[in-house]
């Protein structure tokens, strides 16, 4: 009987080799080895954002003498790992999905480069757009809330 890992990997058409990669943020959740096939297969064009517009949906923990007296709300991400990121790194490009025209656009991938830039006091990062079809192909739930052409 297939594991937990394996199960995942002949549901969504991982090979053997691969890592399978998620997103879960609230109600949605995408397949980013999914995404990142479609990409090598069909190269998108690179568009330049600004971190200063990122940087608002990354959790932060403020501490004062060593306890935590804020919290804000957002996406987790291993801050050792991003201690270990370079600028280099960062040349790898954020992936965006369309949601509805009110919501605009959302990382799917990236939220360590994202850590990293403000780290590193970079302005901005590259980033590719799903289109809506590639968006609904790679949107394990959450479908609701993406942008329909």
């Amino acid at each position: 009987m297939p594991g937990f890992e394996q199960d995942l990997k002949n549901r969504y058409g991982i090979g053997q080799n691969e890592r399978p990669e998620f997103f879960h943020y609230l109600g949605l959740s995408f397949d980013i080895a999914k995404a990142k096939k479609i990409l090598d297969k069909y190269p998108h064009e690179q568009v330049m954002v600004p971190v200063e517009s990122l940087r608002q949906y990354l959790a932060e923990t403020n501490y004062e003498n060593g306890k935590a007296i804020g919290i804000k709300l957002g996406v987790s991400y291993n801050k050792e790992y991003v201690e270990t990121l370079t600028v280099e790194d960062l040349k790898r490009p954020l992936i965006l999905v369309p949601l509805k025209e009110e919501i605009g656009h959302l990382v799917i991938d990236g939220y360590h480069r994202i850590a990293a830039a403000v780290r590193l006091g970079v302005q901005e990062l590259p980033a590719v757009i799903l289109t809506p079809k590639e968006a609904r192909g790679v949107t394990i739930r959450g479908e609701e809330f993406l942008y329909h052409d």
